[in-house]
């Protein structure tokens, strides 16, 4: 098998340091493709043409800086080059979206870092790349129901966003991907929002509350009262930081900004924050949705919706809320259980406190959804429920459905498709 070529871009003034570059890359790697430019407009006009994999880029050249290149190399990794005593200057460049810097020392020592860099540059942006093919499962759903959802990698960069959120800060969702964060944020919320962020990512599974403000592409502030939680990422290197904004205003003061596009001012509002999240939720009830679904699919039954996932129980609470029915969530198959036998009305016997419920496959280890159904029914004879699954239709799958299961789902859904599940299944005579 042909190892795949790797493209670098390199953006350098200085022709000695352009030279050793060159010399070391054709030196170390027949892998490596160099392209050579001098100025941001050069570097521009390769862009037009060419992709590449990674871009390494000098502090200044003659018709600009890093500064302002980078954002133009969008998701492409970017390795800031800077001289000794220059530190800060890389910091800035780090928060303002590159990958890493590499110090340029007299005896061009540095270039011995360039293969590590690169293995590591590609490595990560492979991760990132996964997980955020993974997080665009479930994009549809985003758009639907939720007002606000960012991902953001370990090094605060986006990796996803809803469009409606895109929407709201002024930006379309290519322009916000591969951004860092810290360009959204209000400065005067930039450094707790880096401290819950660090507080996030040292303490996996838990949810953390913030109340800050994002900066909109006109100057604008909007207000979100966000709920960060950070998730360890199966099978991939990298953890990630979901931001989900359940309550957002936008606000009419304007942000001034200075010459390089930062945010200099600007006040900030006090929002409730959301309640917190137990494992055990009820998500309130709401209006039906528009007329044209309203009338197949919408309904005012009690649902249980148990799944392990905390965003995917977010997501399926708010949609069906949507369609006007109660619902109520649990976060696995023993949890569920517990929740019907304590919501059973005194005095009604056997008969379920839930019309139906929502149930996920693949929970704890030794519990799964058949395990928990099969309670369900020994506790509930008859009790109505559908199976979402993005494993697909298997054994476990067809033995639920053996035992009751009205029918089966694949994640992920979108609205209409469950909602002519539910109704199917409510509607059915038993």
């Amino acid at each position: 098998m042909i190892a795949r070529l790797i493209s670098i871009l390199l953006v350098e003034n200085d022709t000695a340091d352009q030279v050793s570059f060159q010399q070391f890359v054709n030196n170390f790697s027949t892998r490596y493709r160099l392209d050579v430019v001098s100025s941001a407009a050069e570097a521009v006009g390769h862009l037009k043409n060419k992709n590449y994999d990674i871009a390494f880029v000098d502090y200044r050249f003659k018709d600009g800086t890093a500064f302002d290149l980078i954002q133009k190399l969008g998701a492409i990794p970017t390795i800031f080059l800077t001289n000794p005593g220059q530190e800060e200057i890389a910091a800035m460049a780090m928060e303002r979206g590159a990958y890493d810097y590499l110090i340029k020392d007299a005896k061009k020592n540095y270039l011995m870092l360039l293969p590590g860099t690169v293995e590591k540059v590609l490595v990560r942006r492979q991760a990132e790349e996964a997980l955020r093919e993974s997080e665009m499962r479930y994009k549809d759903l985003l758009d639907i129901v939720l007002d606000f959802y960012l991902c953001v990698s370990d090094q605060c960069a986006v990796l996803l966003v809803n469009r409606a959120g895109a929407m709201k800060l002024g930006y379309t969702v290519s322009e916000l991907l591969g951004a860092p964060l810290t360009r959204l944020v209000h400065p005067g919320d930039a450094e707790k929002v880096e401290k819950m962020l660090l507080l996030a990512f040292g303490k996996t599974d838990e949810s953390h509350r913030l109340e800050f403000r994002f900066v909109c592409k006109d100057g604008g502030v909007v207000h979100v009262a966000a709920e960060l939680k950070t998730q360890p990422q199966r099978g991939k290197q990298i953890p990630v930081t979901r931001i989900l904004a359940r309550d957002i205003t936008a606000m009419k003061e304007v942000v001034q900004k200075s010459m390089d596009g930062v945010p200099t001012s600007g006040a900030i509002a006090s929002i409730p924050a959301p309640p917190s999240s137990p494992a055990v939720a009820v998500a309130p009830a709401r209006p039906a949705v528009a007329p044209e679904t309203a009338a197949d699919l919408s309904g005012t039954e009690k649902l249980l919706v148990v799944d392990d996932t905390p965003e995917q129980r977010e997501i399926a609470a708010r949609m069906l809320s949507k369609l006007g029915y109660k619902v109520v969530t649990a976060e696995h198959g023993h949890a569920a259980i517990e929740l019907m036998k304590q919501a059973r009305p005194a005095g009604t016997g056997r008969k379920s406190p839930f019309d139906l419920v929502l149930l996920d496959m693949t929970m704890e280890k030794d519990f799964d959804g058949l395990d928990t159904y099969r309670r369900m029914i020994a506790l509930f004879p008859g009790q109505r429920c559908i199976i979402v699954s993005g494993g697909g239709e298997t054994d476990r799958v067809r033995q639920a459905r053996e035992l009751g299961v009205g029918r089966f789902v694949d994640k992920p859904y979108t609205l209409k498709i469950i909602g002519k599940a539910l109704r199917d299944e409510l509607d059915q005579k038993r």
